[in-house]
């Protein structure tokens, strides 16, 4: 497999290469237990799920747990679900073997006892393999602040919140070296070159809270990029905190900001984004996205971005955009359309 690749490799082009290769003869999908937890979230009330934690952290007897006035379906799941449950505790070293293995061989054996029950439904998601490839280039035709402008870029990996989620885990972002140059006039009609962005890293991972999970949610990049007060490329860094919140049709995330940029000298600042990822249907993928910038300057700043993602085929997508960047003189509006081919 070494000759499909020059200079990097990651886990999902080595599967695109081994597709290439013809060595795959069978597919099966086998969820995770994390998925079969998140499954059983549609099936059980939030009573319910107490009644997960406390059959897996011993809390609750097995007989009197099998006394409740629960009906018998709702039993099996609940007993099923502590069963996957169990393995959290044990891996997070809460409980040691042999306290994991006695309580795991009583809830199986409760669950037995129960009879044939019904199976939930646990979605299969895409297949990895019908996911784009790692390497992308841009072309771009926009307006800004009523001038034309093209824009070319290119990214060697690996995935944005913004692109097409078929094949990837939703609400995760990986991107090195992502890179984006314009070409047009500006508001004074002289005709320029700029560096619209020059990420070195950006990392964002979206995980929903529910029943079962309580994760945080998080990003990370630095690079530079033209989101700041000042009309010139700049260095910055962000880190950003906060929560997920999921539904059938997309998710939602409110996070708290950190962030620098280096002007004349080290400039720092707060600031609180709220975003929403919605869906519309498998190809098709709206963004938005709001923030609200302090600077140590006493400046404030805000941004708003929206986008309409379309997928056209495995490796080529379309999208329109609007951002808006406020500045300390004229502001950015922007509006593009966008061309993506990814190999």
């Amino acid at each position: 497999l070494r000759e499909h690749f020059n200079y990097q490799v990651s886990p999902l082009e080595t599967v695109h290469a081994i597709v290439k290769e013809d060595l795959i003869t069978k597919m099966h999908y086998r969820p995770a237990r994390r998925s079969k937890l998140l499954a059983y979230e549609k099936y059980l009330k939030d009573s319910e799920v107490e009644e997960v934690f406390s059959l897996a952290r011993n809390k609750i007897s097995i007989n009197d747990f099998l006394d409740t006035p629960s009906d018998k379906q709702t039993k099996m799941y609940i007993l099923e679900a502590s069963s996957e449950f169990i393995e959290y505790d044990y891996l997070r070293q809460d409980i040691n073997k042999s306290v994991y293995r006695a309580r795991l061989h009583s809830i199986l054996g409760a669950r037995s006892s129960l009879g044939k029950g019904k199976k939930i439904n646990i979605p299969t998601p895409d297949n990895p393999i019908e996911g784009h490839r790692a390497l992308r280039v841009t072309a771009e035709a926009g307006v800004r602040n009523g001038n034309g402008l093209g824009f070319l870029g290119i990214r060697p990996a690996n995935h944005s919140i913004t692109d097409s989620d078929v094949g990837f885990l939703k609400g995760t972002q990986i991107e090195f070296f992502n890179f984006l140059f314009s070409y047009g006039k500006d508001d004074n009609d002289d005709t320029k070159f700029n560096v619209e962005k020059a990420t070195m890293i950006n990392i964002e991972s979206y995980a929903p809270r529910g029943k079962f999970f309580q994760p945080f949610s998080w990003r990370l990049n630095t690079g530079w990029d033209r989101d700041y007060l000042t009309e010139s490329t700049k260095f910055t860094g962000n880190a950003s905190g906060g929560f997920t919140w999921a539904s059938d049709i997309g998710y939602a995330y409110v996070l708290v900001d950190t962030l620098f940029y280096t002007d004349k000298s080290l400039t720092t600042g707060i600031g609180g984004i709220a975003g929403l990822v919605a869906y519309e249907g498998r190809n098709f993928k709206t963004n938005a996205e709001v923030t609200q910038r302090i600077f140590d300057t006493g400046n404030d700043q805000t941004l708003f971005s929206i986008s309409q993602h379309y997928r056209n085929t495995q490796n080529t997508s379309f999208s329109l955009s609007y951002d808006f960047v406020e500045k300390y003189e004229d502001d950015f509006n922007t509006v593009k359309f966008t061309f993506d081919y990814f190999f």
